[in-house]
């Protein structure tokens, strides 16, 4: 038989299946005789979105100065944590070459 991974326990071999949604024939149409006959745009109110006028929508030019600006931002405070983890990580190198100097006779 194999490793079954519970041990060898008779129940665990006797066990049946779940039924699947329990013994129900429909799962969720319990409640379909409430909504019958109601249009699913009055339910959710939900309007037709018109894709059309996507293409032809430009952004402000004060939206894109101020997106301009904050990518801008972004990219300066990315240079200096990169320049600050450059420095840190040289630092560390220099301190550990200098210890190593001193115990160890390298130069």
């Amino acid at each position: 038989m194999g490793y079954m991974g519970f041990g060898m326990q008779s129940w665990i071999t006797n066990m049946k299946p779940k039924p699947f949604f329990g013994r129900r024939d429909r799962p969720g149409s319990e409640h379909t005789e409430k909504y019958a006959g109601q249009n699913i745009q009055d339910f959710y109110h939900l309007n037709q979105n018109k894709l059309e006028n996507l293409a032809q929508k430009k952004p402000s030019l004060k939206y894109m100065k101020t997106l301009r600006t904050q990518i801008r931002e972004e990219k300066n405070k990315q240079m200096i944590r990169g320049l600050i983890i450059i420095a840190f990580s040289l630092l560390v190198i220099v301190v550990t070459i200098n210890y190593l100097n001193k115990r160890i006779d390298l130069f």
